[in-house]
């Protein structure tokens, strides 16, 4: 179940445990351009990159980007059930 508004029995996304207002999802497989992370359609998709590597890429992009993490999938995922209503997905 979800909730718009805090319930006491409810609990808090994981990605929103570090007080983040909001979370922006890539629509495409991650690129490089000018060594930061993008996500861009028709453009080759990076590879053979440490998740080291990758998060400097993004942290390029500005305060508060991060590569792809469990906790956002997680949420990505929650967000699926609701808009599908269905696990199989």
């Amino acid at each position: 179940m979800l909730s718009p508004v805090a319930q006491s029995s409810f609990k808090l996304a994981p990605i929103f445990n570090d007080n983040l207002n909001y979370v922006l999802l890539p629509a495409y497989d991650a690129s490089l351009i000018d060594n930061k992370l993008a996500s861009i359609a028709g453009v080759e998709p990076v590879r053979y990159h440490t998740i080291e590597e990758m998060e400097t890429y993004a942290r390029a992009r500005g305060t508060g980007w991060h590569i792809m993490n469990m906790a956002a999938e997680s949420a990505n995922q929650m967000l699926q059930i609701v808009e599908y209503g269905s696990m199989n997905g």
